[in-house]
Protein backbone atom coordinates (compact mmCIF):
# COMPACT_ATOMS: atom_id res chain seq x y z
CA UNK A 1 0.00 0.00 0.00
CA UNK A 2 1.31 3.21 -1.32
CA UNK A 3 1.95 6.24 1.30
CA UNK A 4 -0.84 8.28 -0.52
CA UNK A 5 -3.37 5.12 0.28
CA UNK A 6 -2.89 5.63 4.28
CA UNK A 7 -5.21 7.27 5.84
CA UNK A 8 -4.83 8.91 9.93
CA UNK A 9 -7.44 10.13 11.72
CA UNK A 10 -7.01 12.15 14.61
CA UNK A 11 -8.54 12.55 18.12
CA UNK A 12 -8.51 14.98 20.48
CA UNK A 13 -7.90 18.35 20.96
CA UNK A 14 -5.10 20.07 18.50
CA UNK A 15 -1.91 21.34 19.39
CA UNK A 16 0.81 22.81 17.51
CA UNK A 17 2.41 19.43 17.89
CA UNK A 18 -0.92 17.97 16.00
CA UNK A 19 -0.94 20.46 13.39
CA UNK A 20 2.91 19.92 13.13
CA UNK A 21 2.45 16.69 12.34
CA UNK A 22 -0.04 16.63 10.44
CA UNK A 23 1.24 18.92 7.69
CA UNK A 24 4.60 17.14 7.66
CA UNK A 25 2.31 13.82 6.89
CA UNK A 26 0.74 15.92 4.04
CA UNK A 27 4.14 16.72 2.19
CA UNK A 28 4.48 12.80 2.42
CA UNK A 29 1.70 12.46 0.78
CA UNK A 30 -0.21 10.79 4.11
CA UNK A 31 -4.06 11.69 4.73
CA UNK A 32 -4.59 12.89 7.95
CA UNK A 33 -7.90 14.15 9.37
CA UNK A 34 -8.71 15.73 12.54
CA UNK A 35 -11.50 15.57 14.68
CA UNK A 36 -12.27 16.45 18.64
CA UNK A 37 -14.98 14.30 20.42
CA UNK A 38 -15.98 10.57 19.97
CA UNK A 39 -18.67 11.77 18.12
CA UNK A 40 -17.36 12.98 15.57
CA UNK A 41 -14.55 10.44 15.45
CA UNK A 42 -17.84 8.08 15.29
CA UNK A 43 -19.40 9.48 12.53
CA UNK A 44 -16.66 9.87 10.21
CA UNK A 45 -15.02 6.12 10.77
CA UNK A 46 -18.37 5.14 9.92
CA UNK A 47 -18.43 6.86 6.37
CA UNK A 48 -14.24 6.89 5.85
CA UNK A 49 -12.01 4.11 6.26
CA UNK A 50 -8.48 4.86 8.10
CA UNK A 51 -5.79 2.42 8.58
CA UNK A 52 -4.09 4.12 11.69
CA UNK A 53 -6.29 6.40 14.59
CA UNK A 54 -4.28 8.19 17.12
CA UNK A 55 -6.87 9.06 20.14
CA UNK A 56 -6.21 10.94 23.44
CA UNK A 57 -7.17 8.89 26.52
CA UNK A 58 -9.45 11.76 27.63
CA UNK A 59 -12.02 13.32 25.34
CA UNK A 60 -14.69 15.98 25.74
CA UNK A 61 -17.43 13.20 25.74
CA UNK A 62 -15.57 10.18 26.96
CA UNK A 63 -12.19 8.51 26.13
CA UNK A 64 -10.25 7.28 22.98
CA UNK A 65 -10.74 3.59 23.92
CA UNK A 66 -14.56 3.88 22.64
CA UNK A 67 -13.44 3.68 18.98
CA UNK A 68 -11.58 0.08 19.66
CA UNK A 69 -14.80 -1.50 17.92
CA UNK A 70 -15.37 0.63 14.93
CA UNK A 71 -11.39 0.66 14.39
CA UNK A 72 -11.67 -3.40 14.49
CA UNK A 73 -14.36 -3.34 12.05
CA UNK A 74 -11.83 -1.24 9.24
CA UNK A 75 -9.12 -3.95 10.74
CA UNK A 76 -7.41 -0.69 11.17
CA UNK A 77 -4.91 0.32 14.48
CA UNK A 78 -5.96 2.10 17.38
CA UNK A 79 -3.18 4.08 19.31
CA UNK A 80 -4.09 5.85 22.74
CA UNK A 81 -1.82 8.50 24.42
CA UNK A 82 -1.69 9.05 27.77
CA UNK A 83 -0.38 11.79 29.70
CA UNK A 84 2.77 11.54 31.53
CA UNK A 85 4.45 14.21 33.76
CA UNK A 86 6.23 15.46 31.09
CA UNK A 87 5.25 13.43 27.82
CA UNK A 88 3.04 11.23 26.19
CA UNK A 89 2.63 7.33 25.93
CA UNK A 90 1.05 5.80 23.27
CA UNK A 91 -0.69 2.11 23.78
CA UNK A 92 -1.57 0.28 21.02
CA UNK A 93 -5.38 -0.34 21.96
CA UNK A 94 -6.13 -2.48 18.83
CA UNK A 95 -3.48 -3.56 16.35
CA UNK A 96 -4.77 -5.67 13.20
CA UNK A 97 -3.69 -6.06 9.59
Amino acid sequence: MSAAAVRILIVGNSTASTESTSKELARSGWESLAVKTVHEADAVLRTIRFKLTLATEKLPDGTGYELVSLVVQQSGSLFVSVPLSETYLWLPAVKNG
